[in-house]
């Protein structure tokens, strides 16, 4: 069953959330260049970057 009020914020907001974690992880990738630490990303954060340059295609909400 699908909650098209549910779905229609979703995807209004999805790409607003989408930005915010890549401006946090740039971030992180800044302090860590900086101090010279290792990270990495594990997961779908690495799936979506290598694979499709970016956010998984998938996890986007169509409305």
């Amino acid at each position: 069953m699908k909650n098209e009020h549910l779905s229609q914020y979703v995807a209004k907001n999805l790409r607003a959330c989408q930005l915010k974690q890549l401006s946090i992880l740039e971030e992180i990738d800044r302090i860590c260049e900086k101090h010279n630490l290792t990270y990495w990303l594990d997961g779908g954060s690495i799936l979506g970057a290598v694979r499709h340059g970016g956010f998984i295609p998938w996890m986007m909400i169509s409305t």
